[in-house]
């Protein structure tokens, strides 16, 4: 979005989209782990291959799930944006929950996958190999955290006993923050894990 754009936006939006940067969020996803394991010879044990499989599996349903909210999220947005707080909770609620319910999808796949990951680094020797698999268990958990904030604004906007934006946007800003903590802190684990990798 350019600034001229974000210019004509509300204060409460400009804010939410620069500050977590809502379109990174779901367009920036896990890599993938897949195919490592021959490189660095973690060898063919079956239990093992099957965890990291499983983790790859969860964080790529995790990165489909937060694809699929993002362009809903934007819409959500806007229509608080134009419509104001009390129009929202009477006309969006159905789509708020959806958001609530694809946000919810997408940590739980995250954090599953971070725990695969986790378990799939106890089954190998090779340092190395462990070492990747547990800082990509940790970008999980990050990414996790981000959109379980994600939620939890969507849900403020439903939910939350304040009955003007007023009231609410000091919350939303604090969690956009939070978020956007969470988001970058993924997105410099995952590079850290990318730069781990054999060249």
């Amino acid at each position: 979005m350019t600034p001229a754009k974000l210019e004509k936006l509300s204060p409460l939006l400009r804010v939410i989209l620069i500050i977590g940067g809502a379109a990174v969020i779901a367009l920036y996803g896990l890599r993938m782990y897949r195919g490592l394991h021959e490189v660095w010879g973690a060898g063919d044990d079956s239990k093992f291959k099957a965890l990291a499989a499983a983790g790859d599996q969860a964080a790529a349903t995790g990165n489909k799930v937060s694809r699929e909210a993002q362009p809903l999220l934007a819409q959500f947005l806007s229509d608080l944006d134009k419509m104001g707080l009390a129009a929202v909770r009477a006309e969006k609620g159905d789509a708020g929950k959806k958001l609530i319910a694809l946000f919810g999808e997408a940590r739980d796949q995250y954090s599953t996958g971070g725990q695969k990951y986790a378990e799939a680094a106890q089954q190998i020797r090779n340092e190395k190999m462990k070492s990747f698999l547990l800082t990509k268990a940790r970008t999980c958990r990050f990414f996790a955290e981000a959109r379980t904030i994600n939620r939890d604004m969507v849900s403020l906007v439903l939910n939350d006993p304040a009955t003007k934006m007023e009231q609410l946007f000091p919350k939303l800003k604090e969690a956009a923050a939070r978020r956007d903590a969470a988001q970058k802190s993924a997105v410099d684990s995952d590079a850290e894990a990318e730069a781990m990798k054999p060249k």
